[in-house]
């Protein structure tokens, strides 16, 4: 069951790693980065944990190692849609009201019923 646990920690976090590694915005591939990493060092611990290769048990002490910077990042991330940062290539950008341009919705053309032609 602990050898099970440990793969499974370990593809948890290379499915991370897969779903973030295509975003363009430099911190979300740096997050990506570290998933990844631990990932591989659980599998690596589990296999060494299998086969009583005491070198590559350290894997496991190393992914969760990993896991804390990825915990960290992953939650400046979260903060950063949280708080309306629109994420542009790679780099982040402060939405900007006045920057919005013509095509921006008034608060008169959010009322229902306004279609904007009146």
């Amino acid at each position: 069951i602990v050898i099970a646990a440990f793969v499974l920690w370990g593809l948890t976090t290379l499915t991370i790693f897969s779903g973030l590694i295509d975003v363009r915005y430099g911190p979300a591939r740096t997050t990506a980065i570290l998933y990844g990493v631990a990932g591989l060092l659980a599998l690596v611990g589990a296999i060494g944990f299998a086969a009583g290769v005491s070198i590559l048990e350290h894997g496991i002490l190393l992914s969760g190692i990993m896991f804390i910077p990825a915990l960290a990042a992953t939650a400046m991330l979260l903060h950063q849609v949280a708080t309306g940062v629109e994420i542009h290539r790679n780099s982040a950008v402060e939405p900007d009201e006045q920057a919005a341009g013509p095509h921006a919705m008034s608060p008169a053309d959010a009322r229902p019923g306004s279609d904007g032609r009146t």
